[in-house]
């Protein structure tokens, strides 16, 4: 039992940490989406998918509003593989720079714990617009994940409840978009590991 603490002392101390995840078609955008913004076309959205625990960072799409800012709330929720579903896992809200051209718009989230699964990450239009996204069509889109959007004219509650269309009809093809991710830490539970060996010699000692 005591060589079992042991190894899981060393281990622990020598462990690696996971390097940073950065999931990113920014440098393969080759086309545009239109249109974007109430009272319409609301929401805007890309798949994505996670193989282990990360913390969230940010989130950028790249949109040209030709020239009129255009204000949305930004969501992380999970994607149940047509709809967006439980609860919003995060909410923010910002504007487009007013620029007529192609300009990145980065969300900062604070760090998004989320474990292993899928999940979507959009805009929601809270006026109006219509604005051209940045778009990914070639053999470089994600397979991860994919653009899906909603014609839902401002109503956020049916981000959840009704199903999203997926561009051309599940094609595969992405918006140009980049999601940054830092490592969750050792786990909290990981002191349990060393609790258990050493509760469990304790017992035996009590028991002798």
């Amino acid at each position: 039992m005591i060589k079992f603490l042991a190894a899981a002392l060393l281990a622990l101390a020598t462990a690696t940490p996971a390097a940073a995840l950065t999931v990113s078609t920014l440098a393969d955008r080759d086309s545009t989406a239109f249109s974007w913004g109430l009272p319409d076309t609301a929401a805007y959205g890309q798949t994505f998918s996670l193989a282990g625990a990360e913390n969230i960072t940010d989130f950028t799409f790249v949109i040209n509003d030709g020239g009129t800012s255009i204000s949305y709330d930004s969501f992380i929720f999970g994607w149940d593989g047509t709809k967006a579903s439980g609860s919003a896992l995060f909410s923010g809200s910002g504007a487009t720079a007013g620029v007529a051209a192609m300009t990145d718009h980065t969300t900062i989230t604070g760090g998004v714990a989320l474990g292993a699964g899928s999940y979507v990450a959009s805009f929601q239009a809270t006026s109006s617009g219509p604005s051209n996204w940045g778009f990914v069509t070639s053999s470089d889109v994600y397979g991860g994940g994919l653009f899906v959007y909603q014609n839902n004219s401002g109503d956020v509650g049916q981000l959840t409840t009704s199903s999203w269309t997926p561009n051309h009809q599940g094609t595969g093809f992405d918006l140009a978009f980049e999601i940054n991710a830092t490592p969750v830490p050792l786990p909290a539970a990981a002191p349990m590991l060393l609790a258990g060996p050493g509760g469990l010699l304790m017992l035996r000692r009590r028991k002798g």
